[in-house]
């Protein structure tokens, strides 16, 4: 089994904003990390709490730790800061509320080298204040395996594989990769699909190296608005016009039938917001073009479920968010509700 030569150097990058209460144990987790060799990039996103004193706090303890201090802008101009300024060999992203287990980059820095991989996946575990999930948790890969057979395994397994976090990546990959500063939601998902796995070959998995990632309330991914939602479907709808580059039939079916899926949820969910009616209604007509290939795709990734929901793409527009307000609350009165304002309230 081939090990590396020399221990490189893994640069960890940390986008703070407004996380005190959480801050401590995701750099502890680094601090603890069995693998020395690292440096810590953690990027003050102009925090209006304490944030920035615990990483200067934390720096001040730890000289692999470097710390910026911005004005704030966003996720992905931190994250863009830190890339600019790493030099490690190697490049993994943590959330500031998310945490690794000790091993985790010792793990993943040896099964890449053991394996020759370019990109390293670990197990994915999704906390909550009352729960604890596994998100992501397969056998650990004898080899590795190709860009494409992982993303047909990620989308079969319902996994959202273009998180950046959770992954171990080459510095060669990052080298003309930017975020992209415009999107609030789904930078992620631009990043990797249209510029990051394209290029990877080899990819590896060991469920040894435990990423533990922390669902609140108040971080990015559970406030909605009408900004949120736009970004998501637009960004996914990109996705889909750029859904042939692999000329894999069987993928093309999984993340038409996935995007298409969530992009018909997503406009249930602009339904409900002011000042959406002339774009969910051209939306609505542009889905329901081709209806046979989407309910293959549908189909391919959702089975007879999956049909079913392309199919109610048919159901008139304007009663699309009551899809959304069941999905949401499974109350017969808040359906009724949302008849008589969006339909009696307004005919």
């Amino acid at each position: 089994m081939k090990k590396c030569a020399a221990a490189p150097l893994v640069s960890v990058i940390v986008p703070v904003y407004n996380v005190e209460k959480y801050l401590p144990r995701c750099l502890d987790s680094l601090f603890n990390q069995t693998y020395e060799n690292l440096e810590i990039l953690l990027v003050d996103d102009g925090s209006a709490d304490s944030s920035g004193e615990i990483c200067d706090g934390y720096a001040a303890k730890d000289n692999r730790i470097r710390v910026f201090h911005i004005p704030n802008g966003g996720v992905s101009n931190a994250r863009n800061l830190a890339l600019d300024n790493m030099a490690g060999d190697y490049v993994t992203f943590v959330d500031s509320d998310d945490w690794l287990n000790d091993e985790w980059v010792k793990i993943a820095i040896d099964d890449m080298c053991a394996k020759e991989a370019d990109l390293f996946i670990s197990n994915i575990v999704r906390v909550s204040d009352c729960s604890r999930d596994q998100w992501l948790s397969w056998e650990t890969f004898d080899d590795c395996i190709t860009n494409i057979d992982f993303l047909k395994r990620s989308f079969k397994n319902n996994f959202a594989c273009w998180a950046i976090w959770g992954k171990l990546w080459k510095r060669k990959y990052w080298e003309n990769v930017r975020f992209n500063c415009d999107l609030v939601m789904d930078e992620d998902l631009d990043v990797f699909w249209h510029k990051l796995v394209k290029q990877v070959d080899r990819v590896s998995y060991n469920s040894e190296a435990e990423y533990n990632y922390f669902a609140r309330e108040g971080s990015a991914v559970t406030i909605a608005s009408n900004k949120h939602y736009l970004d998501l479907y637009r960004v996914e709808d990109s996705v889909l016009a750029d859904n042939k580059w692999h000329g894999d039939l069987e993928l093309e079916r999984l993340v038409h039938g996935h995007f298409f899926i969530h992009k018909f949820i997503l406009l249930c969910q602009l339904s409900l917001l002011d000042g959406n009616d002339r774009f969910v209604e051209a939306e609505q007509k542009r889905m329901r073009r081709g209806i046979g290939d989407r309910l293959v795709a549908a189909y391919a990734y959702r089975g007879i479920k999956g049909m079913f929901i392309a199919l109610l793409t048919y159901f008139p527009g304007k009663l699309w968010g009551i899809f959304e307000v069941w999905r949401n609350e499974k109350d017969i009165e808040a359906v009724f509700n949302f008849l008589k304002v969006k339909v009696l309230d307004k005919s």
